[in-house]
This record gives structure tokens, sequence and C-alpha cells, in this order.
């Protein structure tokens, strides 16, 4: 591939994966805090130590990781396997851009919990 062809089709790309990310945002976080989906699912499922029995919660940058696992499995099932774009659920590309996605979320809450820890 030439790399005029792969630039346009990765700003085609990052344009698409954009406005999904937008558009679920809407659904998700469901708050004006855009990451608040991962800050309630931390609060709303309190795990217990099976050593000790204490309950504690997950950080919510732990409980993004658990949806963005979901992606990259589905990407490593489709790589090893080869599905043609036809048998699968969803396109190739919306499961590359949900994957690509949580890479921002995952900063973005990175960030976000630091500067929290700092007020």
């Amino acid at each position: 591939m030439l790399n005029d062809q792969f630039k346009r089709r990765r700003e085609k790309f990052t344009r698409k994966r954009f406005d999904m990310c937008d558009r679920k945002a809407i659904e998700y976080a469901n708050d004006a805090d855009r990451l608040r989906n991962f800050k309630r699912g931390a609060e709303r499922l309190p795990l217990k130590c099976p050593c000790c029995g204490e309950i504690f919660h997950p950080s919510p940058l732990y409980i993004l990781m658990v949806y963005k696992m979901k992606h990259f499995d589905a990407l490593c099932h489709y790589a090893g396997v080869g599905y043609l774009e036809n048998d699968l659920s969803e396109p190739i590309e919306g499961r590359v851009a949900d994957d690509s996605n949580y890479d921002d979320l995952f900063l973005n809450l990175d960030r976000d919990l630091k500067e929290k820890k700092c007020e």
C-alpha cells in the first residue's frame, strides 16, 4: 500500500472512530462526565479478596480494561480464524474502532483520576 493511500484511509477511519466514540458516550456515560460509566462500574461492583475476605472496589481503569478486553479478544479471534466480513456480527472496522477508542478513554481516565487525587 502506498503511503498516500494509507494516510487517506487512516484519516477517514479516524473521523469515523471519533464519531462512533462521541455517539456511544451519550448512551454509556449518560452524564456530563464522559468517563462516568467506568467510575460508576467501580462503585457498583465491589469485590471480595479470596485470601482475607476484605471487600474492595476495583479502580475505574480496571473496569475500563474489562470492556477493552472484549474488543481485543474479538480482534485476536478474527486474526487467528480470519473470518470473512459477512461472518461477523459487526464489521471489523467497528471492532478496531472500539478497541482504539478505549485507548483514548484509558489515557483520559488515567489523567482524570490523577488530577482528582491532587485536588
